[in-house]
Order: structure tokens, then C-alpha cells, then sequence
């Protein structure tokens, strides 16, 4: 018990020892935004067959952890869903798998942020390179293409926006 409480005390002085050193001159960051989430969802009467995601008794659970950065040179969204339940295949036999995940992330180039030029015409706000990776169990593609961040009717920024993407690959 004692080597424990030494433990934390000597962890916290370090920690406050290290705040209270003189700082330097930070280079600046190229990270202006981010948003972290985690959350789970439970649900059931499940019966996903076309997703290879139907379960035995219909019951799924689904964990999902997800970023959106925004980058001085453009944005980028991703997220990660683990699922866990007793799987079957699309003729009711059970997989025997209990935990699926799947991965997605795209990132986008501004054109106006590294050109440091206007690209907005119309409810054209800005254009981008788009791209989108996602892998999953017996699942993989790439893709790309042109975005284009809208500046919609009734909204107004930075609490709404939206995208599209055409894609060209």
C-alpha cells in the first residue's frame, strides 16, 4: 500500500514539475480543430444479411470510437465500429464469429486552404481532393475524387456544413 501512495506522489510531482518548467517557443500546430467520440449502441430484431451482419438471436452490439480534424490544409473524418454478437450467414448457420469491425477514413485537401486562394462559386464553398480508405472482415477499397464543402440556404457557419464528393477512380 505504502509503495503504491509513493507511486502516485512521485508521478504527480513529475507531472507538476514538468507544467511548471519554462516553455519555449512551440512551433505552430496544423491542427486547428478536433472532435474525439466514443459511444455504443445496442440493438436488436437485427437481421442484416446484405452486411454479412445478422446475428443468432437478432440482439447486436456496436461500439464506435470517431474523429473530425480540421487542418490548416484541409479536413479529415474517420471512425472505427466494433460489433459483437452471435453471427450467422445468410442460410442461418452460425459463423462463429462474435466480433466484426469495420474502419473508414477520409481525408481532404482544400484547395482554397493551400492555395491560400478563394474557391467558392454559387453553394460552392470551397473544393477538395477527396479520398476514403475502408476496411473491414472480408472488406477493403480505396477510393478519390473531387469534394465540395456547400454553403446551403438557412445555415450558417461554422454549425453547419455539408459535402459531396464525385468520385473519379
Amino acid at each position: 500500500m505504502v509503495k503504491i501512495r509513493l507511486l502516485q506522489l512521485s508521478v504527480f510531482a513529475c507531472v507538476f514539475m514538468a507544467k511548471s518548467l519554462p516553455t519555449f517557443a512551440e512551433p505552430p500546430s496544423v491542427v486547428l480543430f478536433s472532435a474525439t467520440s466514443i459511444y455504443g449502441i445496442y440493438g436488436f430484431n437485427y437481421d442484416d444479411f446484405i452486411n454479412n451482419a445478422a446475428t443468432k438471436n437478432g440482439q447486436l452490439l456496436d461500439i464506435r470510437f470517431d474523429n473530425y480534424t480540421n487542418y490548416t490544409f484541409g479536413d479529415s473524418y474517420g471512425y472505427l465500429d466494433v460489433t459483437h454478437g452471435d453471427f450467422i450467414d445468410f442460410f442461418g448457420r452460425q459463423t462463429g464469429q462474435t466480433i466484426a469491425a469495420f474502419f473508414q477514413w477520409g481525408p481532404r485537401l482544400s484547395f482554397s486552404k493551400m492555395t491560400g486562394k478563394e474557391w467558392n462559386f454559387g453553394i460552392i464553398d470551397d473544393v477538395l481532393v477527396a479520398g476514403e480508405v475502408a476496411e473491414g472482415n472480408d472488406f477493403r477499397a480505396f477510393r478519390g475524387g473531387l469534394g465540395f464543402d456547400l454553403h446551403l440556404p438557412f445555415t450558417e457557419k461554422p454549425y453547419v456544413f455539408a459535402s459531396g464528393e464525385i468520385n473519379i477512380l
